[in-house]
């Protein structure tokens, strides 16, 4: 439970049903309240029951789905056109230099020795996919190696995983071919990772994303310099320093799929 978000567990289907406040954007599996925190709603050890009509928490609280506007993620893919055309390399420069000083593990510059080792382990496990990838090579140990690593409810190399594929592996993007390694890596790697972090990667793998991710994707493939910043910024304000390193994340798949493009455009060429 958080200030503005509580996540509920459904045993039977092995995932999380959050209810979000009003201030949060949509998401998959979520439900938006007409709040704007949850401080004094629950209380531990309240029982929780899902129907087809709602959800019943505790002897006193009762969500009613029927009066609820559903909301779908939004179905995007990537054309040819567009794999040619997005200024991927200005979009890895601008994202890296937004997310130069931020709190991300993978930006780390501090001097605590925990910390310097983590980013050692994921700048390495970073480079090991792109150039297993580069090199046609299975980059499932790679991925592997990524799973779990971090701190918080949302490890960093959960996080950057979730940011790579959030473009590398769109449907109609070359780069979706790997994307059976990190459904293979990520279910042998799963009891390295926390239950939400899991969840949410599953959730990217199968393309469903909250809404201000997919904002971020469509403006990003339509080169929309004037929208791409505040869009930048929505990403940047996910968790504590997942945002920044979903970024990271985002900048490599860009920078891979900017060398993928060139690929293309010379075998048309040839």
């Amino acid at each position: 439970m958080f200030r503005r978000a509580v996540n509920l567990y459904q045993p039977q289907q092995q995932q999380l049903f959050t209810l979000l406040s009003q201030e949060y954007d949509n998401g998959p599996n979520s439900c938006r309240i007409a709040t704007t925190h949850f401080n004094t709603l629950f209380r531990p050890g309240e029982t929780v029951a899902f129907s087809p009509h709602g959800i019943a928490i505790g002897t006193d609280k009762w969500i009613d789905y029927t009066h609820c506007a559903i909301w779908h993620p939004p179905v995007i893919s990537i054309t040819r056109e567009e794999l040619n055309t997005v200024c991927w390399r200005s979009w890895q420069q601008l994202i890296n230099s937004e997310i130069r000083y931020s709190n991300s593990l993978f930006k780390y510059r501090g001097d605590n020795l925990f910390h310097q080792q983590l980013a050692t382990l994921l700048q390495q496990g970073r480079q090991a996919i792109i150039t297993s990838i580069k090199n046609n090579l299975d980059p499932t140990p790679a991925m592997r190696s990524l799973i779990g690593l971090g701190i918080g409810l949302t490890p960093s190399g959960d996080d950057w995983l979730c940011g790579f594929s959030m473009i590398f592996f769109l449907p109609g993007h070359p780069g979706e071919k790997y994307r059976p390694f990190l459904i293979d890596a990520l279910a042998s790697g799963k009891p390295k990772t926390t239950l939400l972090s899991a969840i949410t990667l599953e959730h990217h793998l199968q393309h469903r994303y909250r809404e201000h991710v997919g904002e971020f994707i469509t403006t990003l493939l339509s080169n929309n310099r004037q929208a791409i910043k505040p869009a930048i910024q929505k990403i940047k304000e996910i968790g504590s320093s997942s945002g920044c390193d979903m970024l990271c994340g985002i900048a490599d798949a860009c920078a891979l799929t900017a060398e993928i493009g060139e690929h293309y455009v010379r075998q048309d060429s040839d």
